[in-house]
């Protein structure tokens, strides 16, 4: 659920919404006018209480009854993600679906950090009223990923298969995606789909690695027990033009075009993208929410359902799509002696979207 401040809705219901009225409340309280306009037009995302004190008193003072505050200052309501997630009537998720061969026998697994995330997703988007008055049906799809993590290689014709299916899915969630909104879990090196979408997004060639050219805004840079995944935004190295020392974690431009990294610290920090792209011509919606690590991917997950304002609307447009790509930093609550592992949650995130200007830049062109 998404909190927020209803000054506006109180001053309105007590006939004191009149022209100037925020400049006036700035004025008596001695604090600054953007800061009441921020309450006035609910864009504070971090109220503070010792000013939402202060602006209950004025409106005690001008006969707002007490008997209604402050709780007359508060409200909730789903973000609006949810309802344009539901809008064509049906929502699919996707995984990544490990192909792993054990001496004869096949054996497929799922990401358990990503399987809580797709049980989270279900459970909340079942929730009566965080559709809207839509209660879209809901799937899981599983997206192939061959890996032998006891192989020191994984056989050019396996994977090659692996990525013509992963394409072949991508192809349909498109042509599909005016009655079914698609959300990807996990990043591309455990769900092909998330490499497919990117690419798609920014003109890249899927499954390649990235040239001297720097032709996307965000890069994963990781060291992984599955091998060197080929990946048009990620891989062991830095983004083409970034300095040299390897850095693991998320790099991406900032509004001067210049490479920023939020750097992974084991068991303390961590990141993760979101990224949601809506065509309004079909009110179709693609979402994708991965991590560097599984453990980022599920706190990610948790972390969007209940605060998805951050993430929308999306911001850019280009060719129809209007796309929006959120970097975000995650720090770890400290581990307990009764932790059993290392939970999915986050202490703290912090998210940035890239620079529309940058990002409207590299989005696909033709």
């Amino acid at each position: 659920m998404q909190i927020e401040i209803r000054l506006k809705k109180v001053l309105k219901e007590h006939g004191l919404d009149r022209h100037g009225v925020t400049q006036r409340i700035a004025d008596d309280l001695e604090i600054d006018r953007h800061t009441v306009r921020k309450f006035y037009f609910n864009r504070n995302r971090n109220p503070s209480l010792k000013v939402l004190g202060r602006i209950c008193d004025w409106l005690l003072e001008h006969r707002v009854p007490a008997r209604s505050l402050p709780m007359a200052l508060f409200g909730a309501q789903a973000s609006a993600l949810w309802p344009a997630a539901a809008a064509a009537g049906a929502v699919t998720i996707y995984l990544g679906e490990y192909q792993q061969a054990m001496a004869q026998a096949h054996m497929p697994w799922i990401s358990r950090r990503d399987a809580a995330v797709e049980a989270a997703l279900v459970r909340w988007l079942s929730t009566a009223g965080v559709c809207g008055d839509t209660q879209p049906a809901l799937g899981t799809e599983y997206v192939p990923f061959r890996v032998d993590v006891s192989a020191e290689h994984i056989r050019k014709k396996e994977l090659d298969k692996d990525h013509a299916k992963a394409l072949q899915m991508y192809a349909k969630i498109r042509g599909e995606l005016s009655r079914s909104c698609a959300i990807l879990v996990g990043s591309q090196r455990v769900n092909l789909l998330v490499e497919a979408f990117f690419a798609d997004l920014f003109g890249c060639e899927p499954f390649v690695a990235e040239s001297r050219d720097v032709r996307v805004p965000v890069f994963l840079a990781y060291k992984s027990p599955l091998g060197a995944i080929e990946s048009c935004f990620g891989g062991p190295k830095n983004p083409a033009g970034a300095r040299k020392r390897f850095v693991k974690g998320t790099h991406y431009l900032n509004a001067a075009g210049e490479w920023v990294c939020v750097p992974s610290i084991d068991g303390k920090q961590d990141s993760g993208i979101i990224i949601t792209s809506y065509e309004p011509d079909i009110k179709g919606l693609t979402l994708a929410v991965f991590g560097l690590s599984g453990r980022a991917s599920e706190a990610l997950g948790h972390y969007l359902i209940q605060n998805a304002a951050p993430f929308w609307p999306p911001y850019a447009e280009k060719r129809g799509r209007k796309v929006g790509v959120y970097v975000c930093k995650i720090t770890y609550p400290p581990k307990t002696a009764g932790d059993q592992g290392e939970p999915g949650n986050a202490k703290d995130v912090q998210v940035v979207p890239l620079d529309a200007a940058i990002l409207t830049q590299y989005l696909k062109s033709r």
